[in-house]
């Protein structure tokens, strides 16, 4: 059995993900980017080992399990995160994560696209390709987005400008959030 993006379902109740993937007849592989022996949590690692799960780290590059944010920028309103948005969207695809304010506000702009379960996942690995002028320009949150979808500008060698406009529940979701782009050694630029 192979359960992708585990990490939610297996720490919400821990001793009954044990019990439903823990068998002699079934081989249970659990797929998540489940955070390596960090400060902020050493609890989940030392967790899984307590029950005997084996944890496989699929790179020893520390960019692949820690992403870091290339650059600060003080943008303050709105006016200027549409401006920065503006001039990147003529360069490459930009990815917005975004919350409260700053997300409600984005989302009825023209050309931002806020990123829902409705949408054809495909158009997200295709960032590379220009709409017009531009590139794309898709908006996710703390809710929809930061988890579990690949943004792609694989032809583009500027990639995807990812432009932080909100704060992280927690250390998973910042990781998550970050490793939206910059997969498969593909750029990325995260603001």
């Amino acid at each position: 059995m192979i359960i992708d993006e585990s990490h939610a379902r297996m720490f919400k109740d821990l001793h009954g993900f044990y019990k439903a993937t823990k068998t002699e007849k079934v081989m249970t592989r659990c797929l998540t980017a489940t955070p390596f022996e960090g400060d902020n949590d050493g609890l989940q690692m030392s967790a899984l080992k307590e029950i005997g799960y084996k944890v496989y780290k699929n790179s020893n590059r520390e960019e692949d399990y820690n992403p870091q944010i290339n650059k600060n920028v003080e943008l303050g309103t709105i006016d200027k995160f549409r401006s920065f948005i503006l001039v990147e969207s003529e360069k490459c695809g930009v990815l917005v994560y975004a919350n409260g304010n700053e997300f409600e506000c984005l989302k009825l702009e023209d050309n931002i696209h806020e990123v829902t379960e409705k949408m054809d996942h495909r158009l997200f690995s295709t960032m590379d390709a220009k709409l017009g002028h531009r590139y794309p320009v898709y908006l996710i949150s703390n809710k929809y987005g930061g988890l579990g979808l690949d943004f792609r500008a694989v032809s583009n060698d500027l990639g995807i400008t990812l432009l932080i406009l909100g704060s992280f529940p927690d250390y998973m979701s910042r990781i998550q959030c970050l490793k939206r782009v910059g997969r498969f050694t593909d750029h990325c630029n995260r603001v």
